[in-house]
């Protein structure tokens, strides 16, 4: 009964007072998959985010090029309405050039709001030490040794309590949130 009573106790203070030790284990590998998940979908966003920011790199440079040729021609150009062209075109072109910039930084942000979302992220930024500890939860477990895991999860409580809270199991969501507020904050200066 004490031993019933104390594995209870160390599964409260986890809010895992109503799963056996099987289940446990398995909330564990939940947790770990999540943040592999995470910090893969995150991995795949910068990695996007960044070729799209080299592409218009490349556009911006391509346009740039031709906004000189632009320039160039309309310094040759003889008559004014066609000088006039030449130049309103160059202008066009720059204006495509600043929406290329912006969407740039645009997508920077973004990206810096995710890395930011990540690195709080205690599913992603603790995931090898949940691992490890599974790894010997599930050992303890197999063996028999059911107070040892008890004791294995009370010794590292803020570990598995900080990832079983974690919020950013939904890294969508959260970089929805992060978005607004960053919106709120530019409507306000």
């Amino acid at each position: 009964i004490e031993e019933q009573q104390a594995s209870n106790s160390v599964l409260k203070d986890l809010r895992m007072e109503k799963l056996n030790m099987i289940e446990v284990s398995y909330t564990l590998q939940d947790q770990i998959k999540k943040g592999l998940e995470n910090k893969t979908a995150a991995d795949k966003l910068n990695s996007n985010i960044n070729n799209l920011i080299v592409e218009n790199s490349a556009d911006f440079q391509r346009l740039e090029e031709q906004i000189k040729e632009k320039v160039a021609a309309s310094g040759n150009a003889t008559e004014a309405d066609q000088k006039y062209k030449l130049l309103k075109e160059a202008q066009l072109l720059m204006e495509e050039q600043q929406e290329l910039k912006d969407y740039s930084a645009d997508l920077s942000r973004l990206r810096d709001s995710i890395n930011q979302v990540m690195a709080g992220s205690s599913s992603v930024r603790d995931i090898d030490k949940l691992k490890q500890l599974s790894n010997q939860f599930d050992r303890l477990v197999a063996q028999g040794e059911q107070d040892a895991a008890l004791n294995l999860l009370s010794s590292n409580r803020i570990l598995v309590q900080g990832v079983m809270k974690d919020t950013t199991a939904d890294l969508m969501g959260n970089l929805v949130d992060q978005a607004v507020g960053y919106d709120n904050q530019i409507v306000y200066l």
